[in-house]
């Protein structure tokens, strides 16, 4: 049966319909079928959608800049993990904003926060906070800004002292501005 169901677009149109009135109907409560072209469009991406998504990447993204972007991971998660307490959570979440034609990295922490004074020079080379007791260099938000750059993107920060830190990448698809 489970090939049957996989295959139930390609055959005739009356085993489509009764799989859509058991499958769309009855057990999610969909109450019309897709016209029949979105249904094609929706076979042929499902096959050859992660095909393209490779070329794709392979083509915008060369593994020096996956190796960039595994450094900008790892230097925002890093950060947040040393200036979260015990207890505290860090939150990372990969989004895309259809409307903005963006990819949206996002780190966040329950950690002390960074006063809006202080914002921008986070991201300076050497700059420290004061009175964190954290150890580092200052390097690791720098590195962070020029790899964004470097992909034609932007890095923020964001929440108020107290309530932890947002740091938002936004980056073209391409990888290129």
């Amino acid at each position: 049966w489970h090939i049957l169901r996989e295959h139930a677009a390609l055959l005739g149109k009356a085993f489509v319909d009764e799989s859509f009135n058991f499958y769309g109907k009855t057990l999610t409560g969909t109450p019309q079928q897709r016209p029949r072209w979105k249904r094609g469009v929706g076979v042929v991406e499902s096959a050859l959608g992660e095909a393209v998504g490779k070329i794709y990447v392979e083509k915008h993204f060369p593994p020096q800049a996956k190796e960039r972007m595994k450094t900008l991971v790892a230097n925002l998660v890093d950060n947040a993990l040393r200036y979260t307490p015990a207890g505290g959570t860090v939150t990372a979440r990969v989004l895309r904003d259809p409307f903005g034609q963006v990819l949206v990295l996002q780190v966040e922490d329950s950690g002390p926060g960074i006063a809006p004074a202080e914002r921008q020079r986070v991201f300076e080379p050497f700059y420290r906070a004061l009175g964190t007791g954290v150890d580092g260099t200052g390097l690791g938000l720098a590195v962070c800004r020029k790899i964004v750059e470097e992909h034609g993107g932007r890095i923020s920060v964001g929440v108020e002292p107290g309530n932890g830190a947002r740091f938002t990448i936004t980056l073209p698809p391409s990888g290129k501005g």
